[in-house]
């Protein structure tokens, strides 16, 4: 894949159909961090390349832009649900379950566990405890028009539909991403192991 740099510097990237967002952490990898460490950003940039983020309230360590709404994670890993339109407060509701990595998209509502285990959701707008495990592991997963995942053998993309096999396929070998997100475009958004931030020239299907 090609792959334009964006300006500005982020932990964690997620894109869909309610934006472009990150998770900021501003602390050194051997530091262990307080809330006050990480920030949530908005893009508002367009197709350009600029630093152009707005802040979000709230304090979360993961986040995924679904078609709907936003979802993230916290530190003990708790998972909460957006509520705040193109507000910017601190609008958020805490959903049943624990993962360390959530992402919502128009393939569903995906999620990490603390052991790399995926999870899909099957609560549709309900807040309970609803998850169903999948087949394979992961260190980070996104949903997007296709769910795509990260591990050390590279990116891969869910070919299972609505199984719960382990039905993926390799599309990159790269492996020093640390999460991935889709775009509305079908464009893959990542970031690196030295935070930087890497788009893909031509959409993922």
């Amino acid at each position: 894949m090609d792959w334009d740099q964006i300006d500005g510097s982020l932990k964690q990237i997620t894109a869909g159909p309610t934006g472009v967002w990150g998770v900021y952490a501003n602390f050194l990898a051997n530091f262990v961090p307080n809330d006050s460490e990480w920030s949530i950003w908005r893009w508002r940039g367009g197709s350009g390349t600029g630093n152009n983020w707005d802040q979000i309230g709230g304090v979360l360590m993961q986040i995924s832009a679904g078609p709907s709404a936003v979802w993230g994670t916290y530190r003990t890993g708790s998972i909460w649900r957006w509520r705040g339109g193109s507000d910017t407060g601190n609008d958020w509701d805490q959903i049943g379950g624990a993962l360390k990595q959530v992402s919502a998209g128009s393939a569903g509502v995906w999620g990490v566990a603390s052991n790399n285990t995926i999870l899909r959701w099957r609560g549709g707008n309900d807040t309970g405890n609803e998850w169903d495990q999948i087949g394979g592991s992961f260190n980070q997963i996104c949903s997007g028009a296709v769910v795509c995942g990260v591990n050390n053998q590279g990116l891969w993309c869910w070919r299972g539909g609505s199984g719960t096999g382990n039905n993926w396929e390799k599309i990159d070998p790269r492996n020093d991403f640390t999460n991935v997100a889709q775009d509305v475009d079908g464009k893959v958004w990542a970031v690196d192991t030295k935070n930087k931030i890497w788009r893909s020239k031509s959409a993922v299907q």
